[in-house]
Protein backbone atom coordinates (compact mmCIF):
# COMPACT_ATOMS: atom_id res chain seq x y z
CA UNK A 1 0.00 0.00 0.00
CA UNK A 2 1.28 3.28 -0.84
CA UNK A 3 1.77 5.34 1.86
CA UNK A 4 4.27 8.42 0.72
CA UNK A 5 4.56 9.80 -3.28
CA UNK A 6 8.04 11.29 -4.33
CA UNK A 7 7.89 13.17 -7.54
CA UNK A 8 10.04 14.28 -9.93
CA UNK A 9 9.05 18.14 -10.96
CA UNK A 10 9.99 18.64 -14.51
CA UNK A 11 8.18 15.92 -17.01
CA UNK A 12 6.14 14.82 -14.01
CA UNK A 13 4.17 17.62 -12.22
CA UNK A 14 4.94 20.26 -14.42
CA UNK A 15 4.91 20.55 -18.39
CA UNK A 16 6.09 23.10 -21.16
CA UNK A 17 2.37 24.11 -22.23
CA UNK A 18 2.21 27.53 -20.70
CA UNK A 19 -1.10 28.02 -18.79
CA UNK A 20 -1.73 24.23 -19.13
CA UNK A 21 0.77 22.84 -17.03
CA UNK A 22 3.71 25.52 -16.73
CA UNK A 23 4.75 26.78 -14.29
CA UNK A 24 2.27 25.28 -12.20
CA UNK A 25 0.65 21.87 -13.08
CA UNK A 26 -2.16 21.43 -14.56
CA UNK A 27 -5.61 22.08 -12.30
CA UNK A 28 -6.76 18.76 -11.97
CA UNK A 29 -3.28 17.33 -10.95
CA UNK A 30 -3.38 20.12 -8.42
CA UNK A 31 -6.96 18.97 -6.97
CA UNK A 32 -5.75 15.33 -7.07
CA UNK A 33 -2.63 15.62 -5.09
CA UNK A 34 -4.01 18.00 -2.45
CA UNK A 35 -6.76 15.63 -1.91
CA UNK A 36 -4.19 12.47 -2.03
CA UNK A 37 -2.63 14.89 1.02
CA UNK A 38 -5.48 15.40 2.82
CA UNK A 39 -5.54 11.78 3.15
CA UNK A 40 -2.38 11.77 5.42
CA UNK A 41 -0.20 11.02 2.79
CA UNK A 42 2.99 13.25 2.21
CA UNK A 43 3.84 13.94 -0.82
CA UNK A 44 7.77 14.80 -1.71
CA UNK A 45 9.05 16.69 -4.61
CA UNK A 46 12.25 15.71 -5.25
CA UNK A 47 13.91 17.96 -7.84
CA UNK A 48 17.48 19.11 -9.20
CA UNK A 49 15.76 22.77 -9.32
CA UNK A 50 16.86 25.50 -7.16
CA UNK A 51 14.77 25.31 -4.19
CA UNK A 52 13.56 29.18 -4.51
CA UNK A 53 12.25 27.64 -7.72
CA UNK A 54 10.47 24.78 -5.81
CA UNK A 55 8.23 26.96 -3.16
CA UNK A 56 5.56 28.02 -5.60
CA UNK A 57 4.50 24.86 -6.68
CA UNK A 58 4.84 23.49 -2.73
CA UNK A 59 3.04 26.37 -1.26
CA UNK A 60 0.15 26.29 -4.88
CA UNK A 61 -0.69 22.68 -4.33
CA UNK A 62 -0.31 23.14 -0.16
CA UNK A 63 2.42 20.00 0.79
CA UNK A 64 3.48 20.56 4.55
CA UNK A 65 6.40 17.38 4.46
CA UNK A 66 10.28 18.09 3.27
CA UNK A 67 11.33 18.26 -0.13
CA UNK A 68 14.34 17.66 -1.74
CA UNK A 69 15.41 20.21 -3.80
CA UNK A 70 19.52 20.75 -5.98
CA UNK A 71 19.84 17.28 -6.84
CA UNK A 72 20.02 16.20 -3.48
CA UNK A 73 22.23 18.85 -1.56
CA UNK A 74 19.18 20.56 -0.09
CA UNK A 75 16.65 18.77 2.12
CA UNK A 76 13.78 21.58 3.40
CA UNK A 77 10.56 22.27 4.88
CA UNK A 78 9.51 24.98 2.04
CA UNK A 79 6.18 25.49 3.57
CA UNK A 80 8.17 26.64 6.51
CA UNK A 81 11.57 27.64 5.05
CA UNK A 82 13.20 25.16 7.90
CA UNK A 83 16.57 23.59 6.40
CA UNK A 84 16.60 19.94 7.24
CA UNK A 85 19.98 19.34 5.58
CA UNK A 86 22.48 20.95 3.33
CA UNK A 87 25.08 19.59 1.36
CA UNK A 88 27.83 22.68 1.00
CA UNK A 89 30.64 22.22 -1.54
CA UNK A 90 34.33 22.56 -0.73
CA UNK A 91 35.40 26.12 -1.44
CA UNK A 92 38.40 25.21 -3.29
CA UNK A 93 36.79 22.70 -5.91
CA UNK A 94 34.27 25.86 -6.13
CA UNK A 95 36.68 28.27 -7.27
CA UNK A 96 38.23 25.50 -9.92
CA UNK A 97 35.38 25.01 -11.48
CA UNK A 98 33.96 28.42 -11.73
CA UNK A 99 37.19 29.52 -13.02
CA UNK A 100 37.28 26.84 -15.44
CA UNK A 101 33.73 28.11 -16.49
CA UNK A 102 34.74 31.97 -17.20
CA UNK A 103 38.03 30.67 -19.13
CA UNK A 104 36.14 29.19 -21.98
CA UNK A 105 32.99 30.92 -22.06
CA UNK A 106 30.68 28.53 -20.45
CA UNK A 107 27.67 30.18 -18.72
CA UNK A 108 27.81 29.18 -14.81
CA UNK A 109 25.04 30.01 -11.72
CA UNK A 110 26.49 29.25 -8.54
CA UNK A 111 23.26 28.26 -5.64
CA UNK A 112 23.65 28.94 -2.02
CA UNK A 113 20.87 27.96 0.38
CA UNK A 114 19.23 31.06 -0.39
CA UNK A 115 20.34 32.60 -3.59
CA UNK A 116 21.72 31.79 -7.41
CA UNK A 117 24.12 34.51 -8.68
CA UNK A 118 25.79 35.06 -12.05
CA UNK A 119 28.82 37.35 -13.38
CA UNK A 120 28.11 40.39 -14.91
CA UNK A 121 29.94 39.91 -17.86
CA UNK A 122 28.06 36.55 -18.67
CA UNK A 123 24.49 38.00 -18.83
CA UNK A 124 22.83 36.26 -21.89
CA UNK A 125 19.45 37.69 -22.87
CA UNK A 126 18.91 33.83 -23.65
CA UNK A 127 19.84 32.45 -21.48
CA UNK A 128 19.98 34.44 -18.86
CA UNK A 129 16.03 35.04 -19.70
CA UNK A 130 14.78 31.93 -19.89
CA UNK A 131 16.57 30.56 -16.45
CA UNK A 132 14.67 33.96 -14.83
CA UNK A 133 11.14 32.27 -16.29
CA UNK A 134 11.67 29.17 -15.29
CA UNK A 135 13.14 29.66 -11.75
CA UNK A 136 10.52 32.72 -11.30
CA UNK A 137 13.63 34.24 -9.37
CA UNK A 138 15.87 36.91 -10.45
CA UNK A 139 19.40 36.14 -10.08
CA UNK A 140 21.68 38.31 -8.13
CA UNK A 141 24.46 39.91 -10.36
CA UNK A 142 27.90 40.12 -9.09
CA UNK A 143 31.05 41.37 -10.91
CA UNK A 144 32.95 38.42 -9.91
CA UNK A 145 32.09 35.19 -9.27
CA UNK A 146 35.16 34.27 -8.05
CA UNK A 147 35.55 36.91 -5.33
CA UNK A 148 32.46 37.81 -4.17
CA UNK A 149 30.59 34.21 -4.01
CA UNK A 150 32.86 31.47 -3.48
CA UNK A 151 31.32 30.29 0.32
CA UNK A 152 28.30 28.04 1.45
CA UNK A 153 27.80 26.89 -2.35
CA UNK A 154 25.32 24.03 -2.58
CA UNK A 155 25.25 23.44 -6.43
CA UNK A 156 27.21 24.54 -9.56
CA UNK A 157 25.02 24.91 -12.97
CA UNK A 158 27.18 25.28 -16.18
CA UNK A 159 25.33 25.64 -19.21
CA UNK A 160 25.48 23.99 -22.32
CA UNK A 161 23.85 26.08 -25.28
CA UNK A 162 23.09 22.34 -26.90
CA UNK A 163 24.08 18.97 -27.31
CA UNK A 164 27.16 19.83 -29.33
CA UNK A 165 28.49 22.43 -26.64
CA UNK A 166 27.55 20.01 -23.94
CA UNK A 167 30.54 17.81 -25.17
CA UNK A 168 32.97 20.76 -25.28
CA UNK A 169 32.04 20.96 -21.62
CA UNK A 170 32.32 17.89 -20.25
CA UNK A 171 35.50 17.58 -22.18
CA UNK A 172 36.58 20.94 -20.14
CA UNK A 173 35.27 20.08 -16.26
CA UNK A 174 36.66 16.51 -17.14
CA UNK A 175 39.42 16.95 -14.41
CA UNK A 176 37.16 17.77 -11.75
CA UNK A 177 34.59 14.90 -12.13
CA UNK A 178 36.23 12.94 -9.04
CA UNK A 179 35.52 15.36 -7.06
CA UNK A 180 32.18 15.98 -7.42
CA UNK A 181 28.81 14.76 -8.16
CA UNK A 182 27.62 15.22 -12.18
CA UNK A 183 25.02 14.64 -14.38
CA UNK A 184 23.23 15.83 -16.73
CA UNK A 185 20.03 17.58 -17.23
CA UNK A 186 17.34 19.02 -19.53
CA UNK A 187 14.07 20.92 -19.82
CA UNK A 188 12.11 21.16 -22.07
CA UNK A 189 11.00 25.04 -21.52
CA UNK A 190 14.20 25.87 -21.90
CA UNK A 191 15.59 23.31 -25.30
CA UNK A 192 18.11 23.12 -26.90
CA UNK A 193 20.11 24.41 -23.35
CA UNK A 194 21.78 21.59 -21.37
CA UNK A 195 22.17 21.37 -17.59
CA UNK A 196 25.50 19.83 -16.20
CA UNK A 197 24.30 19.85 -12.36
CA UNK A 198 27.63 19.75 -9.90
CA UNK A 199 26.92 19.25 -6.54
CA UNK A 200 28.96 17.94 -3.40
CA UNK A 201 30.22 13.92 -3.66
CA UNK A 202 27.93 13.29 -0.24
CA UNK A 203 25.00 15.20 -2.21
CA UNK A 204 22.62 12.96 -4.19
CA UNK A 205 18.59 12.08 -4.92
CA UNK A 206 18.69 8.62 -3.30
CA UNK A 207 21.01 9.93 -0.20
CA UNK A 208 18.59 12.52 0.45
CA UNK A 209 15.09 10.25 -0.04
CA UNK A 210 16.69 7.67 2.64
CA UNK A 211 17.27 9.89 5.01
CA UNK A 212 13.51 12.09 4.43
CA UNK A 213 11.84 8.84 4.42
CA UNK A 214 13.62 8.33 7.70
CA UNK A 215 12.68 11.07 8.86
CA UNK A 216 9.02 10.33 8.24
CA UNK A 217 9.02 6.85 9.51
CA UNK A 218 8.02 5.57 6.05
CA UNK A 219 9.76 2.70 4.55
CA UNK A 220 10.89 2.43 1.27
CA UNK A 221 8.63 -0.52 -0.33
CA UNK A 222 5.54 1.67 0.67
CA UNK A 223 7.16 4.41 -0.87
CA UNK A 224 5.76 5.08 -4.78
CA UNK A 225 8.13 6.87 -6.91
CA UNK A 226 8.02 8.89 -10.38
CA UNK A 227 10.39 10.45 -12.78
CA UNK A 228 11.13 10.90 -16.54
CA UNK A 229 14.92 10.85 -16.92
CA UNK A 230 17.45 8.00 -16.18
CA UNK A 231 18.73 10.50 -13.61
CA UNK A 232 15.86 9.91 -12.12
CA UNK A 233 16.37 6.22 -11.71
CA UNK A 234 18.33 6.61 -8.79
CA UNK A 235 15.81 7.62 -6.68
CA UNK A 236 13.39 5.51 -8.43
CA UNK A 237 14.60 2.31 -7.97
CA UNK A 238 14.54 1.16 -4.26
CA UNK A 239 11.27 2.43 -3.93
CA UNK A 240 8.26 -0.54 -3.98
CA UNK A 241 6.31 1.15 -6.68
CA UNK A 242 6.95 3.24 -9.31
CA UNK A 243 6.39 5.36 -12.75
CA UNK A 244 7.45 6.69 -15.32
CA UNK A 245 5.75 8.65 -18.45
CA UNK A 246 5.78 8.55 -22.52
CA UNK A 247 7.86 11.08 -22.59
CA UNK A 248 10.90 9.71 -20.78
CA UNK A 249 13.34 7.87 -22.18
CA UNK A 250 13.26 4.22 -23.98
CA UNK A 251 15.46 3.04 -21.08
CA UNK A 252 13.87 4.14 -17.99
CA UNK A 253 10.70 2.37 -19.35
CA UNK A 254 12.52 -0.44 -19.34
CA UNK A 255 14.08 0.13 -15.63
CA UNK A 256 10.78 0.21 -14.40
CA UNK A 257 9.28 -2.75 -15.88
CA UNK A 258 11.60 -4.69 -13.65
CA UNK A 259 9.58 -4.19 -10.54
CA UNK A 260 6.89 -6.88 -12.07
CA UNK A 261 3.01 -6.41 -12.89
CA UNK A 262 1.35 -4.36 -10.21
CA UNK A 263 4.62 -2.29 -9.27
CA UNK A 264 5.14 -0.19 -12.10
CA UNK A 265 3.16 2.17 -14.82
CA UNK A 266 4.25 3.84 -17.78
CA UNK A 267 1.87 6.67 -17.77
CA UNK A 268 0.55 9.26 -20.97
CA UNK A 269 2.74 12.38 -21.83
CA UNK A 270 2.81 15.24 -19.12
CA UNK A 271 1.48 17.35 -21.26
CA UNK A 272 -1.63 14.64 -21.22
CA UNK A 273 -1.91 14.67 -17.74
CA UNK A 274 0.01 11.61 -17.32
CA UNK A 275 0.46 12.25 -13.57
CA UNK A 276 -3.49 11.42 -13.03
CA UNK A 277 -3.16 7.88 -14.40
CA UNK A 278 -0.52 6.91 -12.11
CA UNK A 279 -2.20 8.19 -9.26
CA UNK A 280 -5.25 6.44 -9.92
CA UNK A 281 -3.93 3.12 -10.68
CA UNK A 282 -1.95 3.23 -7.34
CA UNK A 283 -4.48 5.07 -5.02
CA UNK A 284 -7.78 4.61 -6.33
CA UNK A 285 -10.43 5.95 -4.12
CA UNK A 286 -7.92 7.96 -2.56
CA UNK A 287 -8.74 11.25 -5.69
Amino acid sequence: MVKLIILDIDGVLVGNKQGFNFPYPNKKVISALQKIHKKGIPIILCSARFHSAVTPLVKKIGLRNPHITDSGALITDLATGKIIRCFTMEKNVVSEIIAICLKNNIYIECCTEKDYFIQKDQINSRITGQRTLFLQKSPIVVNSLLEDINNNIIKLLPIAKDEADKQRVDVLLKLTDDKVKTVWSKNYFTLPLQYRIITAKSASKVNAVSETTKSLKIQLKDTLAVGDTMGDWEFIEPCGYVATMENAPAKLKEKVKTKGKGKYLIAPSVDDNGLLHILDYFLKGKI
